[in-house]
């Protein structure tokens, strides 16, 4: 292979003033939607309809729906002030939130996010929190599920609730 084919073509450096910091570059959103929000209705732009206005071509839009069961970011590709058009780069699924406690009486509970408390699991005939602190809605599921088999006297669920760190 000659020298002339292992050359690399000539490219002009970076000039200092087109490195800056992203903060002041372009903009950087973070927004917690509802859950029955699905990340494919994050891309329509009439979702966006209120805050449009506010965003600029460029800007990043990270979203965390209330139960945490998905992360996704977002790059404005156009807007005029009025309508949007947003690429998703990323979406992470976190958590599979679909409930599957199997007991009827698990109708008598509820299980909600309730931010610094994380996700708890609330007695609905009364109204008391029962459990919180519990970092997923999976984790809380199965929390009530091992809860539900203790209170029937089940000796291995009181030994999975007496053995938890949350």
């Amino acid at each position: 292979m000659s020298e002339a084919a292992q050359e690399l073509p000539k490219l002009d450096p970076l000039k200092p003033q087109a490195l800056e910091f992203g903060i002041h570059a372009y903009q950087q959103f973070s927004c917690r939607v509802e859950n029955d929000i699905k990340p494919e209705d994050l891309l329509n732009k009439d979702f966006w309809a209120f805050v449009v206005p506010k965003i600029t071509l460029g800007a990043e839009i990270r979203v965390i729906p209330n139960d945490f069961s998905y992360r996704a970011m977002l790059l404005v590709t156009y807007t005029d002030g009025r309508n949007i058009r947003l690429k998703m780069l990323s979406l992470i699924q976190l958590d599979d939130v679909k409930p599957d406690v199997k007991t009827d009486i698990a109708k008598d509970y509820k299980l909600a996010m309730r931010g610094a408390q994380k996700w708890c699991v609330q007695r609905l005939d009364d109204g008391e929190w029962i459990k919180e602190l519990i970092p997923t809605k999976n984790e809380a599921n199965t929390w009530l599920e091992k809860y539900l088999l203790a209170l029937d006297g089940d000796a291995d669920a009181e030994a999975f609730l007496t053995n938890l760190d949350y």
